[in-house]
């Protein structure tokens, strides 16, 4: 039997899953991004460009917004991260 603990401190587990998030971050806005995509060469744009457009843009500054949050609780890189 180890003398090492079964699991980790509880600070050490959230920053950890906080950077898998950050990491699929990218993922998400990429698939976010190309979810219309197919539908731009198969339905006429006739009213629907300002739709589109905001929806981007919506995404866009969702994105950003998720980012800074990351980047504000996660904090500058340490040694050993």
């Amino acid at each position: 039997m180890s003398s090492e603990p079964q699991f980790l401190d509880l600070k050490s587990y959230r920053r950890k899953r906080m950077v898998e998030v950050a990491k699929l971050l990218p993922i998400l806005g990429g698939l976010c991004i190309l979810l219309p995509l197919p539908f731009l060469f198969v339905v006429p744009l006739d009213g629907n460009a300002t739709a589109l457009a905001l929806y981007f843009f919506a995404v866009w500054l969702f994105l950003v917004l998720a980012a800074l949050v990351l980047a504000r609780v996660l904090g500058p890189a340490r040694p050993g991260d």
